[in-house]
């Protein structure tokens, strides 16, 4: 006992008096041996769990491989299902490339107990094995089956997000395989969306898609989408920092994927801000001090050093870094970029060679990625064609369903009618009949029998206006269920006349496209303008029938501000080009709050559509404040437009009011917003001190 008392001792000294980022070969195997030696004196499974992590996260290679496989038998023997499923995770990410193995886990994961984080999970193995089976029969891939895969997704996509995801995943792969044209950059958009408004559990499947598709858009020049999904990515990988701190993993440092992230925003420099680049620089800088395998990876692959010195103009040093970048081989994605960094570097240093090397190089490049673009483009029409015979056949099938769905409608409604027809027949001859037996019987009764006519008569009104009460209640919810059904009716028809407009100026000559392209964008516009009154549509009844479900769980202020202002602003940029938009000027941090963020985020939607909607010029802004002492966060939305009228503060919540009937919309937005307030148990309302204009404050309980 005491020799294993002296052993758990020796272990604690050892580990206080190395780093936490142990990096080192030689340290980093002394701590493995002496977390070794404590497991002998570990008293159940459970206790042993910690120390397996800690050995797991230190360790390399194929190493990790036994490790992992170590914890999962330890996390079996304790119990933990949670930890199980994380083993299980981690095998895969280890395994990525091994189809077999992967099999085998994915059959695994399948006897968990149903649970969002074993659902992600296995969805993210399925990913996996979808990307080695991709490998193997890539050729394979033809256009027809691609094309039927994106008309099955747009007419009739999956109901759950978990299924959404697989199959825009499997489309964006396939079309990466086989044309990276605007059909890719369009659906790789969708599969962003979908994944930053999914509540998802675990990071698993953000990180998977969000590194797939960050060098995407790099290479696109989608500056813009690559840099907020690296800035997602790091938030991701914070909040992973401190669940693994607070559960006591104090070697999972997690600093390769935060150096992975901070390389590829260097990487889009040239829309960064000098602070920013100085910022993720410095950053990078950081972790190779702390960490020898990041900083053996910058001595090899000095790609954070090349774009950092091409963006504070230190050329001469640039075109070191970005010729040793690459000569690595290992950044063949990045190598138009880098060769451009060269070529720039060159000139500005008056290295005339090295930019003659980096002209011959972007040359063959431009001149190889014509010819694919080429290629792109023909696979890209065959697919479109595919599509739209598909979605023929589809429109064909569905308006013959119709019309027997109409006939059928026919034959009720005349049913109906007849029967309604003999009811009225029936009553008018009762009333009669009841009116004939009281005239007879009136000369023979008393006062007592007058008294009971009256009585009877009384009775019978009020059953009358019963009936007729019931009548009016059942016409209205017939009214109701004919708009909620229209409604649903015209969703689909509006999705595919902004699809056939963009797909039919998309393959109109360049020389045309501009003209086209101009009346495409005003169909667009107003379908989407439709599609919005009739989502309030739908959503008013859905609040006020009780249907609307709230689904309570932690959820990221950031990411649900951030998804808010994406939907209403393109890049935060409002369609009006006098408006400025503002998020967080006090730079608040990320904090999580327990509500239904789907909810949220619509509420936060319709504020700040009001706001774009009634301002001109100037600045919106979206900022929130957390109130601890009250319990609450309040959110506020900002603008400097046209304001509210005194008075009219809350009249503008009543359903069908607007103050401004030129300004477009239903009048729905706002009495959306409160009802689903009341769901929360939250307040909307306006802040009357506010003057220069209207701030809306969304106030929700913690």
């Amino acid at each position: 006992m005491k020799s294993s008392y002296n052993r758990i001792i020796a272990a604690l000294l050892l580990s206080l008096m190395l780093p936490a980022a142990v990096c080192g070969a030689d340290r980093r195997a002394a701590v493995i041996d002496s977390l070794r030696h404590s497991l002998e004196s570990a008293a159940s499974a459970r206790d042993s769990l910690g120390i397996l992590y800690d050995i797991f996260d230190l360790s390399v290679g194929e190493n990790r491989r036994a490790a992992v496989r170590d914890v999962y038998d330890a996390a079996v023997s304790a119990g933990d299902t949670v930890a199980q499923i994380d083993a299980i995770k981690y095998q895969a990410n280890l395994s990525f490339n091994a189809p077999m193995y992967l099999e085998r886990l994915s059959e695994l994961i399948e006897k968990y107990p149903d649970s969002p984080k074993a659902r992600e999970v296995a969805l993210f193995i399925r990913l996996l094995r979808f990307d080695n089976t991709l490998r193997e029969k890539e050729d394979d891939i033809d256009s027809e089956t691609l094309g039927k895969l994106i008309c099955d997704y747009t007419v009739s996509p999956p109901d759950s997000y978990f299924d959404r995801i697989d199959v825009l995943y499997r489309i964006c792969s396939c079309l990466g395989s086989t044309s990276r044209g605007e059909l890719y950059k369009y659906y790789t958009r969708q599969l962003e969306r979908l994944v930053a408004e999914s509540p998802l559990v675990d990071g698993s499947l953000r990180h998977l898609v969000y590194t797939r598709m960050a060098p995407v858009f790099t290479a696109h020049g989608m500056a813009g989408a690559a840099i907020r999904i690296d800035r997602n990515m790091l938030n991701i990988i914070d909040s992973l920092s401190a669940t693994y701190a607070e559960s006591g993993r104090k070697y999972r440092t997690l600093s390769t994927n935060r150096y992975s992230c901070y390389s590829r925003l260097l990487a889009n420099y040239d829309s960064l801000s000098r602070n920013e680049v100085e910022q993720y620089y410095r950053a990078v800088l950081d972790l190779a001090e702390d960490d020898n395998q990041v900083k053996a990876n910058m001595d090899y692959n000095p790609v954070p050093q090349a774009y950092y010195n091409m963006a504070v103009g230190n050329y001469p040093e640039a075109v070191e870094y970005a010729r040793r970048a690459i000569a690595t081989g290992r950044n063949a994605k990045y190598h138009k970029k880098l060769y451009h960094v060269l070529y720039e570097a060159a000139a500005a240093s008056g290295d005339r060679q090295t930019q003659f090397e980096a002209a011959v190089e972007l040359y063959k490049f431009y001149t190889s990625k014509s010819e694919h673009i080429t290629l792109e483009r023909a696979r890209e029409n065959s697919i479109i064609s595919v599509i739209g015979e598909l979605r023929a056949r589809s429109a064909e099938l569905e308006r013959m369903s119709r019309y027997k769905l109409l006939s059928a409608y026919r034959v009720v409604i005349g049913i109906v009618a007849l029967a309604l027809i003999a009811l009225v027949i029936a009553l008018v001859w009762q009333r009669r009949a009841i009116r004939r037996r009281d005239a007879e019987a009136a000369a023979m009764r008393t006062r007592l029998s007058k008294l009971t006519k009256e009585n009877e008569e009384l009775t019978e009104a009020r059953k009358a206006d019963a009936e007729q009460l019931e009548k009016v209640r059942a016409g209205d919810k017939t009214k109701s269920d004919f708009v909620n059904n229209m409604c649903h009716e015209v969703q689909t028809p509006l999705a595919a006349i902004s699809e056939y407009t963009r797909l039919i100026v998309d393959c109109i000559a360049d020389a045309k496209r501009p003209y086209l392209d101009r009346f495409a964008n005003i169909v667009d516009l107003n379908a989407r303008l439709v599609q919005t009154i009739v989502n309030d549509v739908l959503d008013m009844a859905s609040l006020e029938h009780g249907n609307m479900a709230i689904r309570l769980e932690p959820s990221s202020v950031h990411n649900m501000c951030l998804l808010a202002l994406d939907n209403v602003f393109e890049n935060e940029e409002s369609y009006k080009p006098g408006i400025k938009v503002l998020f967080n000027t006090a730079k608040l941090p990320d904090v999580s709050v327990l509500t239904d963020s789907q909810r949220v985020v619509q509420v936060l939607i319709n504020l700040l559509k009001n706001a774009e909607k009634f301002t001109d010029s100037g600045t919106i802004t979206l900022d929130y404040k957390v109130e601890p002492d009250a319990g609450r966060i309040v959110f506020s939305v900002t603008d400097t437009g046209i304001g509210i009228p005194n008075g009219q503060e809350e009249a503008i919540f009543n359903r069908f009011r607007q103050l401004d009937i030129n300004a477009g919309g239903c009048g729905l937005g706002l009495y959306i917003s409160r009802l689903i307030a009341t769901l929360l148990n939250a307040i909307v309302k306006v802040d009357t001190s506010y003057r220069k204009g209207a701030r809306f404050l969304f106030i929700l309980p913690l």
